[in-house]
């Protein structure tokens, strides 16, 4: 069995990664809106369906890698994180969450929201621990 490029990331930084708290920030599945008109044309979404469901269950499996196969402290951010970009209240929530937890690292996997929001996260971070430096 290959290792995903994830497993081979957490395999290639478990040393720095186990010492503290890691939040894995992950994207929500999006709402699909359906019409509830009776004449209007009825589609069948199972392909879109599927990819969806496939998402899920590698995002879970990344988490499920993360916490158990490399014995991290993890906790998880994302569950109201469907939009197409982070706002300031998911960011602001996240890095509350950070401090709550004394997370120090941040990993984004999903969508690109949840990259963007790791990102910012990160940036964040530095910006707060370096305050006399310029990003």
């Amino acid at each position: 069995v290959q290792a995903s490029a994830f497993q081979r990331y957490l395999a290639a930084n478990v040393a720095r990664l186990r010492p503290s708290t890691t939040l894995v920030i992950s994207s929500a599945r999006p709402i699909i809106a359906t019409s509830s008109s009776s004449d209007a044309p009825q589609k069948t979404d199972q392909p879109l369906s599927q990819f969806f469901s496939a998402v899920d269950a590698n995002i879970r499996q990344c988490q499920f890698f993360a916490s158990m196969q490399f014995n991290l402290k993890t906790v998880p951010f994302g569950s109201s994180l469907s939009s197409a970009y982070p706002t300031h209240e998911t960011l602001n929530s996240a890095l509350d969450l950070m401090k709550r937890m004394g997370a120090t690292n941040v990993i984004g996997v999903g969508n690109g929201a949840a990259l963007d929001l790791a990102k910012a996260c990160y940036f964040s971070g530095l910006k707060d621990s370096n305050e006399d430096s310029e990003l």
